[in-house]
């Protein structure tokens, strides 16, 4: 039996072609890794915390393996990661992505890497990117629930401020445009906040290494 919290790993090759299980964690220096995955933070009476993975995403180029879901730590049991987390696979070590994200109860839900694109979609229900709730002096960038990492600048980009109040579950991106979809996806409209939206459509445009996006707009 192999011990994991939350995230394991299939190794067809091992065990000679048989394959074979394995957490991701190294509990030798430098890493130390005690956890065998992502967990609640702290002592065995923060068990009660919900823990849960549900995004990942692999870059080949870097061979890391990004996680998103509702956690508080990874690889170390008081290592203060908060619901994104990067796992390298050449060094067997975990760490933070881009510096976190914070809002109340901040959860990723869905991680997107396009096919020859050096940037990671974050999406789910956060506030802002660049910070964690812990980080008091830091400002972070407003985010609202989606969110751009670049892989190799490591900059975030709030794609003209996301969409707010929304729950966003599931992201999708063909070319210039990005499908978000989730609920309590809200539009502002003179007569009111319409909150019977599922899908929303955002243009982002690429230009001189920077991204802009436009919209979002929703389709009933």
């Amino acid at each position: 039996m192999v011990k994991a919290r939350n995230i394991a790993m299939w190794d067809p090759a091992a065990a000679n072609g048989e394959g074979r299980w394995s957490s991701l964690c190294d509990s030798n220096p430098p890493n130390r890794c005690d956890i065998d995955g992502v967990s609640y933070r702290g002592t065995s009476a923060q068990a009660a915390s919900p823990v849960y993975v549900f995004s990942l995403a692999y870059h080949a180029a870097s061979n890391m393996l990004y996680v998103g879901g509702l956690f508080q730590s990874a690889g170390q049991r008081y290592a203060n990661i908060n619901s994104l987390a990067a796992f390298s696979l050449t060094s067997k070590s975990w760490s933070i992505v881009g510096g976190g994200i914070a809002g109340p109860s901040p959860v990723v839900h869905a991680l997107y890497i396009s096919p020859g694109s050096q940037d990671l979609y974050v999406a789910g229900s956060f506030s802002a990117v660049g910070k964690q709730n812990s980080d008091v002096l830091s400002a972070g960038l407003n985010a609202g629930n989606i969110a751009v990492f670049s892989l190799t600048s490591g900059s975030w980009n709030t794609l003209n401020g996301g969409i707010p109040d929304a729950d966003i579950r599931t992201v999708a991106v063909d070319g210039q445009t990005v499908y978000c979809g989730g609920k309590k996806l809200y539009t502002n409209q003179q007569s009111g906040i319409r909150p019977l939206h599922r899908l929303a459509l955002m243009l982002v445009q690429e230009s001189s290494g920077y991204i802009r996006a436009t919209g979002p707009s929703f389709v009933q």
